[in-house]
């Protein structure tokens, strides 16, 4: 009998074309050798000698052969990347613009994907975050991954490798933080103790109205932190300025009448009440309102539902996590 392994060498990988040549009936000499255990078959018509050490490395560059991949190992990311990309310490993901396969060997596991646009030659954490936010849903992935690198850098790997829900959800991104920012400036410039960059700073502001600004500040409040924290300060700094007439129309119009509602109603408690004309709607949805819903973990959005301020709830349908005590210290402690 024709023995293959005798043309073999301890420590390479063969292929079923490399072998053929020492063989007239060549699969029924691999059947037996495997069956003899004297060759191991690794994948579709790769081989070596049973003793031979293969690693995972060996069998993707003969399978690619000069194709490019980039191998994603899982001793090589962080444990938060490993979790999500689902690869054990002994598994590989291979990204490659040929196959979508997975290779189980005795020893570790190979999957093979193509992803949507290509990749880079060098993996690095903006990529990862992309191609999570490919495969899953963008804005969970942007949520549990986004603080590991800035929405710019994330923004421009998108515009390479992104596919078209990811770059969506993340040019609304930069418009929103732009707006953020644009806000926030405005607000500085009426007296809020917010810090900026150098070059944030000097900014041309065309300063709007009074009303305009806090109504926009209203609008994007519920979601961002930063600026709500400033914000009953400033509307309490300005008070005697506001029209509260066009602010409560303003806001009506922007849909955050209910949060301004709540606002001022905090400052009731330190402002004289006849100028608010602000009164609780009639009714609101039976699902009050998450403030800030975006920046909490589920377990925390379980806690606010418990645990909230019970006027916000009852009069503006809003869970705020916070308490009217607390908000008056920060107008305080700023004055």
């Amino acid at each position: 009998m024709n023995t293959l392994s005798h043309h073999m060498k301890e420590g390479r990988l063969y292929s079923r074309e490399e072998l053929s040549q020492f063989s007239r009936s060549i699969d029924l000499d691999l059947a037996r050798q495997c069956e003899f255990k004297t060759i191991t078959r690794h994948y579709h018509g790769l081989y070596s000698l049973t003793q031979s050490e293969i690693t995972p490395e060996m069998i993707i560059r003969k399978i690619m052969g000069r194709g490019k991949y980039l191998l994603l190992g899982g001793n090589s990311l962080s444990p938060e990347f490993r979790s999500e990309l689902q690869l054990e310490e002994n598994s590989y993901l291979i990204l490659n613009e040929k196959r979508a396969d997975r290779i189980e060997t005795e020893n570790f596991t190979l999957n093979f994907q193509i992803p949507f646009n290509g990749f880079p030659s060098r993996i690095d954490t903006d990529f990862l975050i992309i191609y999570l936010m490919n495969i899953r849903n963008p804005k969970e992935m942007y949520q549990k991954l986004g603080r590991h690198s800035t929405l710019w850098h994330l923004s421009k790997t998108a515009r390479k490798y992104g596919n078209k829900s990811t770059i969506l959800f993340l040019e609304k991104n930069m418009k929103r933080q732009e707006r953020i920012e644009a806000i926030s400036l405005e607000l500085s410039s009426l007296g809020a103790p917010l810090i900026h960059s150098e070059d944030s700073a000097k900014k041309i502001i065309k300063l709007r109205g009074l009303e305009e600004i806090l109504a926009d500040a209203c609008e994007i409040a519920l979601e961002e932190p930063r600026i709500h924290n400033v914000l009953p300060y400033t509307i309490f700094k300005s008070f005697s300025l506001i029209n509260f007439r066009k602010f409560e129309k303003l806001t009506k119009e922007n849909h955050s009448y209910r949060y301004a509602g709540l606002l001022l109603d905090i400052l009731s408690t330190i402002l004289p009440k006849e100028k608010i004309s602000f009164k609780p709607p009639k009714y609101h949805p039976q699902k009050p309102i998450i403030a800030f819903f975006h920046t909490y973990s589920p377990r925390a959005i379980s806690r606010i539902e418990r645990e909230h301020m019970p006027s916000a709830k009852e009069r503006w349908g809003i869970l705020i996590d916070t308490s009217i005590n607390r908000e008056i210290e920060k107008i305080w402690k700023w004055s």
